[in-house]
């Protein structure tokens, strides 16, 4: 007898991300989602995963995130210098914020 096909979970649905938008989009209609706009712009853009290739290409334009990156490595080597010279200083003091909160 033949080894039954075990099937599990379901396969990726392939969404544009307009239509993904406006699925999830339809679930808060209500009126009293209306001051929550920003919050659900920010869920949508977590929500839509883009494909491999073209989320890493839009994160290489982002100079904003570039900019953390570098000063994540800044950070690192101030961090390594401190601690061999048996200081205990913030390494990341003298870093500018490329998107201060």
């Amino acid at each position: 007898m033949a080894e039954p096909d075990v099937r599990k979970g379901m396969p990726p649905v392939k969404l544009p991300r307009d239509e993904f938008e406006k699925r999830y989009r339809s679930r808060f209609v209500d009126p009293a989602f209306e001051p929550l706009q920003r919050e659900l712009d920010a869920i949508v853009a977590v929500g839509y995963m883009e494909p491999y290739a073209t989320s890493h290409q839009a994160l290489d334009e982002e100079l904003e995130f570039q900019d953390e990156v570098r000063n994540a490595a800044r950070a690192l080597g101030n961090a390594v210098r401190l601690a061999r010279a048996g200081k205990f200083e913030n390494p990341a003091k003298d870093l500018v914020d490329p998107n201060p909160k």
